[in-house]
């Protein structure tokens, strides 16, 4: 024969409400304290995307300007200047056609820079700069992109990339300009 097991009125087995609101209290003041770490995560992988596709439009771009003739047109210092700027121009994030204002679907600016040098061979070497129209050594070419000003204020991190090369003159008679 079992035992007859004895409960006492009013004490029933399970959670009274205060412990319920209690358990409810803790876990708000957790997920409170790790939420910032979310926000933080999801800024980071944005700035993360920026620098890849920046990363990915300078090489592009990079890629286009060392492959011109010396003296094509994307690549060509006008005049009698010893160096010049070309851009900005404004993308999206596929990279695809610039357009000439920035905005919140063509956040990255990508612009360039080509100056001319001379190389002076002997101890030192010396590096310096030539005036457009004369003869000159070496193309310096400098793509940058980075997202343009006030277009993602809310997402840390400057994201920006620069590539920098230069361009040797392999007939130093003809005039790089």
């Amino acid at each position: 024969m079992t035992a007859a097991r004895f409960v006492r009125p009013g004490r029933e087995s399970g959670f009274t409400l205060v412990e319920s609101l209690v358990a409810i209290l803790i876990l708000m003041i957790l997920l409170l304290a790790v939420a910032p770490l979310f926000l933080e995560s999801v800024k980071a992988n944005a700035s993360g995307f920026d620098y890849t596709a920046g990363e990915s439009m300078a090489r592009d771009r990079f890629e286009g300007l060392m492959s011109e003739p010396l003296n094509g047109t994307d690549i060509t210092v006008p005049g009698t200047n010893q160096t010049w700027d070309y851009g900005p121009e404004y993308l999206d994030a596929q990279g695809g056609t610039p357009v000439t204002v920035a905005d919140s679907s063509h956040p990255y600016q990508r612009s360039w820079h080509v100056a001319l040098y001379n190389i002076t061979l002997g101890p030192p070497n010396t590096f310096t700069a030539a005036t457009g129209g004369a003869p000159s050594d070496v193309k310096q070419i400098t793509v940058t992109v980075q997202i343009a000003p006030n277009v993602r204020a809310n997402v840390p991190g400057l994201r920006k990339v620069v590539m920098t090369a230069l361009r040797y003159n392999t007939d130093p008679a003809n005039v790089l300009n």
